[in-house]
């Protein structure tokens, strides 16, 4: 597999640089893989996304993304990259404009990035509630109409109407009924089938092991571990997450 994201020595520091919010990370992500990213509130796990997806760009170190600095691409391959890297928050209701209709909340990136002619547009939105399992009746639905699974899955259309390559998931299942939750899962898994890499950031460990092919244990702005998920759950070598593990997955 090629590498998509190769990130060194990422150090984003808070607070006029008396807090660092996470300190001298070293990962990367593989094309076509669900990489898990495991850590408590506050661990600085929500800081590496915004900080993968140009969200937040006060970081030391390099991000690259296809071999390239992502403070160091110009003004087209920003917008590239921003067509190409999707992130899905926590609370989607707060990503979603209220006086918009659900159609036209989909769609707005893909007129913005010129990706779909208009006559095309009606079958596009329809193939994409399809496949975030929304009837095509929601479309003129406003995001107050919507339960919070429901938002869940239009923002996850909105962002696969860009024809993304990565997908990052923010806590995108912390707020959710549990049925809600396994149909985000189970959406995940059907992207990753399609071709779409996976990002999972949570706290929820039980749920981390389902959905990822490797996972990153954060703690405090530090990687604590790193592997492929059976490797590092059976044979945790951190004090961290032997903790974790023996605290019945609760964090």
């Amino acid at each position: 597999m090629s590498r998509l994201f190769d990130i060194k020595n990422l150090t984003v520091k808070f607070n006029k640089g008396s807090f660092n919010a996470l300190e001298k990370v070293n990962l990367y992500l593989k094309k076509g893989e669900i990489l898990g990213i495991l850590g408590e509130s506050g661990g600085g796990k929500s800081t590496l996304a915004n900080s993968m997806t140009l969200l937040n760009d006060r970081y030391t170190g390099e991000i690259l993304y296809k071999g390239k600095e992502l403070k160091s691409m110009n003004h087209g391959e920003k917008k590239i990259f921003s067509k190409e890297v999707q992130l899905i928050f926590q609370d989607p209701y707060s990503s979603l404009n209220p006086k918009m209709r659900l159609k036209d909340i989909i769609l707005e990136g893909a007129f913005i990035h010129g990706l779909i002619p208009k006559n095309a547009c009606n079958g596009l939105v329809k193939s994409l509630l399809d496949k975030v399992g929304l009837k095509e009746s929601y479309l003129d639905r406003y995001p107050r109409e919507l339960s919070g699974g429901e938002r869940q899955k239009a923002a996850i259309a909105r962002a696969l109407a860009l024809f993304p390559d990565v997908i990052i998931f923010d806590e995108a299942t912390t707020n959710l009924d549990l049925v809600s939750q396994r149909e985000i899962l189970n959406i995940i898994l059907e992207l990753q089938k399609s071709g779409v890499t996976c990002i999972v950031i949570s706290h929820n460990l039980p749920l981390i092991n389902i959905i990822s092919d490797r996972i990153i244990v954060i703690n405090n702005g530090r990687i604590e571990e790193e592997g492929k998920t059976e490797d590092i759950l059976t044979s945790p070598k951190s004090e961290y997450l032997k903790e974790i593990l023996n605290s019945n997955y609760k964090l």
